[in-house]
């Protein structure tokens, strides 16, 4: 399974202010980090919860760890303040003045939030501590269903208790409300329907997967998941509607099968604004997990669709999707020629001059990063490619995402690949990966041996379609 290049699975939606705050676009986030391991700190603002396009904010510390950046929001939304080791979840308003301080060494330790609608993030806070799903991956690995189920029940009423207890003392905002309920019951959803997967990886003593018992499922209220409201937290709601569909729709032996199949359930099962941003979603992974998609598909939609902003950002998606696979059998484009790329000595060169290097042999780009367990589930095949072909004109090209160099270089030990290693600067922002829409990694490219792009897409390592292309190229 392909990651998301934050961590995790991060989307959201804007919407309209409401009454409430002042109509004020200019939102400041400062504050103070202790122990600080790095001297800038970004915000990241998620323009589009579909496409899960993404605007960076980046500004640099003082000397004594302080901050000060100034957004502009036409809505309320979630962001994540950025540091090297950890991501964290803000709810800002426009016209939020928030001060927050965080201890960079211990990330257990909680932050602390003063200012304009702090309470929101507050509560966000003791939520993440003790409440989030986050806190039950080892619980899933080690329960029996019933168990695990009764655990995570438990969790919702104890988290929907400290709700009500919390807005009983402190007066939050609706849309917030609407954000923090949707956050909590459809956490509740993504974890039940993760459970059966995780343990079907993990057989019993006798081989056998774990069964799930005949009720387990009885905690779904097919209601829920015709919750247009829900979609002001879209990153929880539509894991949540995912992991439903997965359950509604027969098993698949393919991805593209999956995506038909969730795509026409969607047409006829789901309802209003739901059905329209999940099945926009189906297309839009399409695209990105394989870079085809049939005209036929997208242009039903099209005509479907009721909501004219997700109609936009569908026709923007294929339309971009068209012009990158026109540059199959072409060179890539000068904006990403120009990329910036760090080799393991420490020298900087642009990816242009990286490709040079290599004219005369066919090229096998990964794209990667440390905190990938998909990338790193792949190493161990690509090493064995590389000892495959070490006497084939074919270079093996490492490009890693990570923008902090410590644990790019930790990442190469663990890899045990020892050379063929590369920086991309700019991590997810770089012109590379915004230029070819890719929005997950691993990522891997084909280039031919005359620095022409063979495939944007092609096998992982450990496909044995991959070896049988590479074979056929060399011997062209």
């Amino acid at each position: 399974m392909q990651k998301p290049l934050i961590a995790l699975f991060i989307t959201v939606i804007l919407l309209s202010c409401g009454s409430e705050p002042e109509n004020n676009s200019r939102t400041i986030v400062e504050g103070r980090i202790e122990n600080q391991i790095s001297d800038e700190i970004s915000v990241l603002l998620f323009e589009d919860f579909i496409t899960r396009d993404i605007s960076k904010k980046t500004v640099a510390l003082d000397d004594s760890g302080r901050f000060k950046m100034v957004l502009s929001l036409k809505s309320p939304q979630k962001v994540f303040l950025s540091r090297p080791r950890s991501n964290n979840l803000l709810f800002l308003y426009p016209g939020d003045s928030l001060f927050v301080t965080f201890d960079d060494e211990h990330l257990g330790k909680m932050m602390h939030f003063e200012g304009v609608n702090a309470i929101h993030n507050e509560f966000l806070n003791r939520f993440k501590a003790e409440y989030s799903i986050g806190n039950y991956f080892r619980e899933m690995t080690e329960l029996a269903p019933d168990e695990f189920k009764a655990l995570i029940i438990k969790n919702r009423e104890n988290a929907l208790l400290f709700f009500k207890d919390y807005t009983s003392k402190n007066e939050l905002l609706n849309e917030f409300k609407q954000f923090a309920l949707a956050q909590i019951n459809y956490q509740f959803y993504t974890t039940l329907f993760m459970y059966p997967n995780m343990r079907n990886q993990m057989p019993k003593s006798g081989g056998d997967s774990l069964g799930l018992p005949d009720n387990y499922y009885d905690f779904i209220v097919e209601d829920d998941f015709s919750n247009d409201e829900a979609l002001i937290n879209a990153d929880d709601y539509l894991n949540a509607v995912t992991g439903y569909v997965r359950y509604k729709i027969p098993p698949t032996d393919s991805y593209e099968a999956y995506v038909a199949s969730a795509f026409e359930f969607a047409r006829t099962e789901l309802t209003g604004a739901t059905k329209d941003y999940f099945q926009a979603k189906q297309i839009f992974h399409m695209i990105e997990r394989t870079n085809s998609i049939e005209a036929e598909v997208v242009n039903k939609f099209l005509l479907e669709c009721e909501s004219q902003s997700v109609k936009d950002v569908v026709a923007r998606v294929y339309k971009k999707h068209l012009s990158i696979v026109s540059l199959n059998g072409s060179t890539f484009p000068e904006t990403i020629l120009l990329s910036l790329v760090v080799d393991q000595k420490g020298d900087t060169l642009r990816l242009g001059e990286l490709f040079e290097l290599h004219l005369g042999k066919l090229i096998f780009l990964d794209i990667w990063s440390l905190g990938c367990k998909p990338c790193l589930d792949e190493m161990p095949s690509s090493k064995a490619l590389i000892e495959k072909y070490k006497n084939e004109d074919i270079a093996f090209i490492f490009l890693s995402t990570d923008e902090v160099s410590d644990m790019w270089r930790q990442g190469i030990e663990i890899t045990t690949i020892s050379e063929g290693h590369y920086q991309l600067k700019g991590g997810h922002q770089a012109e590379l990966l915004q230029g070819l829409n890719i929005k997950a990694i691993p990522r891997y490219l084909l280039i031919g041996k005359e620095g022409r792009i063979i495939d944007l897409n092609a096998q992982r390592p450990s496909a044995r379609e991959l070896s049988i292309e590479i074979d056929s190229l060399l011997n062209e």
